[in-house]
């Protein structure tokens, strides 16, 4: 049924599978040269070899001065893999929701402050080290891993920065406060009264159509649309920043 609704509504684009490539975001890199390129950002996930060295290739901006350093959201570079002639509807996101990128003279300081892992410690909670505003992605700079002051504190916060890290606020969260899941959520992609493409894929075809979001939503997680020809709702999941697919009944 949804597959008729979209086949009917939307332009039927061919495509080639393996064209499209799945780009892993990292949450901090070390640029080697003076410009930053996608493959610096991300491991790109691509059958075909060519395809993968003209992605890793793209460039997007110089690389930060020494001593600086630049935060680059999902967002931000679907802006610009636009602008660089990239399109980006054929592609899939997903790793970091945002990526800290490094001067190359910071190479040492960031090897430890932005750890990927860290093992769980018992008896210890993630808790704020300054004031984070709704909205906000967490960073590394905003928590550290302080002891619990009960039992009950620890079985109600989070036990590792990996936990945190990326994720949005859905408050203002004071310094000191011990971070809990209601206070974040999975950083949002689509946002309720967005226009949003709408894809649904098979092996050979690509169907497209747009719909309005009627819910917030991050990656992954499953909203309703209303169809901006004939009112009509359906579910989507979100797959990337104002993307949606629907699963083709076969």
């Amino acid at each position: 049924m949804r597959v008729r609704l979209l086949a009917a509504l939307a332009v039927v684009v061919p495509v080639c599978p393996l064209m499209a490539a799945e780009i892993v975001l990292r949450p901090v890199c070390q640029p080697a040269g003076s410009i930053v390129r996608l493959g610096d950002l991300a491991e790109i996930r691509v059958a075909e070899r060519a395809r993968h060295d003209a992605l890793a290739a793209v460039e997007l901006f110089p690389t930060p001065l020494p001593g600086q350093r630049r935060v680059v959201r999902v967002r931000e570079l679907c802006d610009l893999l636009a602008l660089a002639g990239v399109p980006i509807v054929e592609h899939r996101f997903s790793g970091a929701s945002e990526i800290v990128i490094n001067s190359p003279g910071d190479a040492p300081k960031s090897s430890v402050r932005f750890r990927p892992t860290e093992p769980p410690q018992r008896g210890q909670v993630v808790v704020a080290t300054t004031a984070i505003a709704k909205g906000a992605l967490i960073t590394a700079s905003d928590v550290r891993l302080e002891p619990a002051a009960s039992p009950e504190i620890e079985a109600s916060g989070f036990h590792t920065l990996d936990d945190v890290l990326g994720r949005e606020a859905v408050r203002s969260i004071l310094p000191g406060a011990v971070l809990q899941p209601e206070l974040l959520r999975t950083p949002l992609l689509v946002r309720r009264g967005e226009v949003i493409n709408v894809f649904a894929r098979s092996p050979a075809v690509r169907i497209r159509t747009t719909a309005r979001a009627q819910d917030d939503g991050g990656l992954g997680d499953t909203i309703a649309v209303e169809s901006l020809l004939n009112r009509s709702r359906f579910n989507v999941r979100i797959t990337g920043p104002r993307e949606a697919e629907v699963e083709v009944i076969r």
